[in-house]
């Protein structure tokens, strides 16, 4: 398949409903044709099944939002050396425009990896960026892939280190926390404790935590008063929960 066979096949798939529904759920999208994401998969898994190599890099100027969401799908899924991978990786996550870039690509990401070192590695650099999704897609592979008990020291160190003004790097930290809260909860206590947190990282955090049906209603109490937070403030708020990915 080409990039041109791709397109056209994109545009057959499309909805104009959908497309209306993900221009407004996704700021930053370009060219959005409104194409379901089983369809995106699907397509990505045809391409991963033959020659593969143009799509392995995202396409420049005039690509459509899907066509980009399909190559990160390509770059995540295709039987390539770990180096290649890692090249493809690093060189994608900058050019990463919204929050469904970030979340489709490090989905796809945590069901590859497999060496947890080199992947630790491979991100640091994206956490230090100036480019607001570039460092929000390095935090939602924390989130998916170094919660675990073996890697939560350093998440939650790194996470306190996050540090630029973006909503979407600040929404990605709250979410990443409230995760660790639910997985390693006497950790996040001891993190919120030392109070490294700027007041509206803080405030979704809480309000993260609040909404989440796996939390008990005595650690959520908990968490408000950790963080600083009234009930009234850390309530559910107006553009809470898109499936738990534009947060």
């Amino acid at each position: 398949m080409t990039h041109q066979e791709l397109r056209h096949r994109l545009e057959q798939l499309a909805q104009p409903s959908y497309r209306d529904f993900v221009s407004i759920l996704t700021p930053g999208a370009q060219n959005i044709l409104g194409v379901r994401i089983p369809h995106l998969h699907n397509l990505a898994a045809e391409i991963t099944s033959g020659d593969f190599r143009e799509f392995l890099w995202l396409p420049g100027e005039g690509a459509c939002h899907e066509e980009r969401m399909v190559c990160l799908l390509v770059i995540a899924r295709a039987k390539i050396e770990e180096k290649t991978r890692r090249k493809c990786i690093s060189e994608a996550a900058p050019q990463l425009l919204n929050w469904a870039e970030c979340y489709i690509f490090c989905s796809a990401l945590k069901k590859t990896g497999k060496d947890a070192e080199r992947t630790w590695r491979l991100i640091q650099p994206h956490l230090k960026s100036g480019n607001e999704f570039e460092i929000r897609f390095a935090v939602i592979m924390i989130l998916l892939c170094f919660l675990g008990s073996d890697h939560i020291d350093r998440s939650l160190r790194a996470l306190a280190e996050v540090k630029h003004e973006g909503y979407y790097v600040k929404m990605a930290v709250a979410w990443a926390l409230c995760e660790a809260f639910i997985k390693q909860r006497e950790k996040t206590i001891s993190f919120f404790q030392t109070k490294k947190l700027d007041p509206f990282t803080s405030a979704k955090t809480a309000s993260k935590i609040c909404d989440s049906r796996r939390i008990p209603e005595g650690d959520k109490t908990l968490a408000r008063q950790l963080l600083g937070q009234s009930k009234k403030h850390a309530g559910k708020t107006a553009t809470a929960q898109m499936c738990g990915t534009v947060s």
